[in-house]
């Protein structure tokens, strides 16, 4: 037993040695490296000695020596629809890559259903899409957009209205009901208010222009 303590004491002090020998060495590597001398920039002539030399000496064009490439095969998107009873449509489709999740919500109305009473109530709506009353409001809508590294936004046609977005895995259900308050919550009084006051300030922009 004393032995192989001696013999596993031994091999461990090896490897705690050569370790600290390694990390040393890496650290003398870093600490010679310097900004670029008086000369170098008196005369605007490249200092090899440099951090930002020694990162940027390798061409981008070449396979690193070393580095494996991971290969695998195309897979071939599914798509699911569903039908709702309230008359929604859900299509799916499944993941082929891995990335954000995209999510999006078409609706079949346009400016070709405006009316003369309602004429710019699309444009009111893209600019105060974020207005938000019953879950959440504009300031913790956007924040949730930012926080998440996602996006959401509004457009629309003469025929079509869509609300879109993207976000990671996690934020999923978060940004999707949030989605669904910006595109079916009605709006308030002061969020109208503001839709006004903007569609107002397009045209005054629109006209200059």
């Amino acid at each position: 037993v004393l032995f192989n303590y001696f013999i596993r004491t031994k091999m461990l002090n090896k490897a705690i040695t050569r370790h600290n020998a390694a990390l040393c060495n890496n650290v003398k590597e870093f600490s010679s490296r310097q900004n670029p001398g008086m000369l170098h920039r008196f005369f605007n002539k490249v200092d090899s000695r440099t951090t930002a030399y020694t990162f940027g000496k390798f061409d981008p064009t070449q396979q690193l020596q070393g580095h494996k490439l991971l290969h695998d095969q195309d897979q071939q998107a599914e798509y699911n629809v569903t039908n709702l009873s309230n008359g929604f449509t859900v299509l799916t489709e499944s993941q082929t890559f891995p990335g954000p999740v995209h999510m999006g919500f078409l609706m079949d109305v346009g400016t070709r259903d405006e009316t003369a009473e309602t004429s710019g109530a699309l444009q009111a709506l893209k600019n105060t899409y974020l207005k938000t009353l019953k879950h959440t409001n504009e300031t913790i809508n956007y924040g949730m957009i930012q926080m998440s590294g996602g996006a959401m936004k509004m457009d629309f046609d003469q025929e079509r209205t869509y609300f879109k977005g993207h976000c990671i895995q996690y934020d999923t259900i978060d940004m999707f009901q949030m989605m669904v308050d910006i595109a079916l919550e009605p709006r308030s009084v002061l969020a109208a208010n503001v839709a006004k006051a903007k569609n107002q300030k397009s045209h005054d922009l629109h006209n200059h222009l």
